[in-house]
Parts: structure tokens; C-alpha cells; sequence
């Protein structure tokens, strides 16, 4: 998931696009090479030993993205590992802010989990994007989703959708963007995608104004 949230990143080359890198080991970031100073995570630890506005978490939240390397107008927001619920004060101002920041790009990509739920955020629109494996049949039944997009990765030529995510397709509740093979290991991946990997991005099904695809 990650190795495509950076293809995202690096395609959308005429929009502002914030990556918010949310897993665990910020690894979309390294594989920048770049070193995230603080994370939201830290941000809202500070909040709590210390009075903040709203407008001064929103002021330090817009400082909070680093810069890619890309031909894109590219940010990336290091997430950390917030704490399983967040007290008050702490909802409140990453809810005011949060929105805030994402309003001021044209796509925003999400690369990790998001268990997080804020009263500001139900005001943006989301596109899910499901990138399962041929084994995630468990994963598609617990999906409470009416409508989505749907990306079958590590998966060769003969390998089918899991069947809850056919049926949802022939149903006309989710899209099937297309296949991506699998990959070596992210130490032997870390520097440059293999050419093969490429070109079957470049040719998904994506809903999306991309740099024009290879021909």
C-alpha cells in the first residue's frame, strides 16, 4: 500500500498533494530519504503540557508537512502513533485545524490506518480506495462500504478478486481498477520500482487526472 501511495504521489504532477504518512514505521517518508522533525503525534503530546488556541494548532499544523522530492507539488505529513482516544481538548483542536490543512491542497492520500474520528472531517469528501490481495475475503465481508474503488494487488494473471469484492463489483457498489503484480522485498524496491510495475500502474482503470499514461 504504501509503495502505491508513493506512485500516487509522484503521478499527480499538475495538483498539491499532501501524503500523510500514518504507518507505523513512516516508511513512505524514508523511502524519500526524508526525516520527519515531528509528528501530528508529538504535536498533540505539546498540546497538552502547554494552553494552545485553535488558530495556534492551526498555524503549527500548516508547519508540520515536509517537502518531496517530486516532480509533484508534493507534501508529506508524518502521523505517529496518536493515542486510542484523545482527550477533549485535544479533538477539538486537531478537528478545527486538521480540515483546515487538507482544504489547502487538491488531494490529500492517506497511507497507513485511520482510526480517528473528528467532527471536522465529515465535512470532506473521501474516495475509499480498497487495495486487497486474492487472501483478503475475510477483510471484504467485515467492509461496511457502499460505495468504493477497488485495486487487486499481488496478484498474478490467473488470480480472481475475492469473492465479496466480485459480488460487490457485479453489483454495481464498488469499481475494479485493475491488477498490480507482486514486488520484491521493500529493501531491494526502496530506490526504484521495477519497469513492469510501472507500466501496470499506468494502466489501471484510475478515476483520477494523472500525468498522461505511457504508451
Amino acid at each position: 500500500k504504501t509503495t502505491l501511495a508513493r506512485l500516487f504521489l509522484d503521478a499527480f504532477t499538475d495538483k498539491s498533494v499532501l501524503a500523510v504518512d500514518a504507518s507505523t514505521d513512516s516508511y513512505l517518508a524514508l523511502t524519500y530519504g526524508l526525516q520527519c522533525p515531528i509528528s501530528v503525534a508529538n504535536l498533540l503530546t505539546q498540546v497538552e503540557q502547554a494552553p494552545t488556541s485553535r488558530e495556534a494548532m492551526d498555524w503549527a499544523l500548516q508547519d508540520l508537512p515536509v517537502t518531496v522530492p517530486s516532480e509533484s507539488e508534493a507534501d508529506i505529513l508524518c502521523w505517529g502513533t496518536l493515542p486510542d482516544t484523545l482527550t477533549e481538548k485535544q479533538g477539538e483542536l486537531l478537528g478545527y485545524a486538521l480540515p483546515r490543512l487538507f482544504n489547502t491542497y487538491d488531494v490529500v492520500i492517506w497511507d497507513g490506518p485511520m482510526n480517528l474520528t473528528l467532527k471536522g472531517l465529515d465535512t470532506l469528501e473521501i474516495d475509499p480506495l480498497l487495495v486487497v490481495t486474492p487472501l483478503d475475503e475475510a477483510f471484504c465481508q467485515e467492509l461496511e462500504l457502499e460505495k468504493g474503488m477497488v485495486l487487486l494487488s499481488k496478484a498474478q494473471a490467473t488470480d480472481a478478486l475475492p469473492p465479496t469484492a466480485a459480488e460487490q463489483i457485479q453489483a454495481g457498489n464498488w469499481k475494479f481498477l485493475g491488477k498490480l503484480p507482486p514486488l520484491d522485498p521493500p529493501e531491494k524496491r526502496i530506490r526504484e520500482l521495477p519497469a513492469y510495475f510501472q507500466d501496470c500502474f499506468n494502466k489501471l482503470d484510475l478515476p483520477f487526472d494523472l500525468r498522461p499514461r505511457l504508451v
